[in-house]
């Protein structure tokens, strides 16, 4: 193998850990049920982003009555469900964030399509999708708790399974400190050492790989 194959190579293998590490959408997916239990197929699932006020996806559920829609863009949704024999199920106010995987199972009601019903989602409680533990602070939370520096980071200790015994009240901005040394952040999350950290930003890489601890933007 020459050294353009190889490089050529190395560039392709770059290309596919950095268009990972770029993961900044969300899945819905789940199974429609009739009021006996039994599984829909052939219904039609309208997935509609609310802040576009679009249609993103429509989809069709298989012989299992499962819908996946893989891939979206993050922000708020409502499903439109309908199918011959049943009224029109509207499921709203579900929430996308980054790297969800959102199941919402869906009940038809016996009736007319004409008719509809209307179901406000609650927050998602349990992830049963994955057992990585994890943890969300929303915008709002940012927004309102005292943050003196506004250095987001600040806030990761209050997730549960991180602890810090350096982590001060005024975290420095940047990849060096005033004295000139790394401006490294020693979270330990679940017990893995903090050099095992990924930092991200919308999902988008915010790591700086000389001192692994360490976010490139802080603020």
């Amino acid at each position: 193998m020459d050294s353009k194959t190889l490089l050529a190579g190395l560039f392709v293998v770059c290309l596919a850990t950095f268009s990972f590490a770029q993961e900044i959408t969300g899945d819905i997916r789940g199974i429609v049920r009739d009021p006996s239990g039994a599984v829909v197929s052939g219904a039609t699932v309208d997935v509609v982003n609310t802040d576009r006020n679009a249609v993103i996806r429509s989809l069709t559920t298989d012989a299992n009555g499962a819908y996946v829609a893989p891939l979206l863009p993050l922000g708020h949704y409502k499903l439109a469900v309908t199918a011959s024999g049943f009224k029109q199920y509207n499921a709203t106010d579900i929430a996308l964030n980054v790297n969800d995987r959102r199941v919402i199972d869906i009940t038809l009601i016996v009736g007319a399509n004409t008719q509809t019903v209307d179901v406000t989602e609650a927050a998602e409680a349990i992830n049963l999708e994955t057992a990585t533990a994890s943890g969300l602070m929303t915008g709002n939370e940012i927004r309102e708790l005292g943050n003196v520096t506004r250095n987001y980071e600040q806030l990761v200790s209050l997730q549960p399974g991180i602890s810090s015994n350096v982590a001060s009240d005024q975290l420095f901005i940047g990849v060096s400190n005033p004295v000139g040394t790394s401006n490294q952040i020693n979270f330990s999350i679940n017990g893995n050492r903090p050099t095992q950290n990924n930092w991200t930003i919308d999902g988008a890489d915010n790591v700086d790989r000389g001192a692994n601890p360490v976010g490139l933007s802080e603020h």
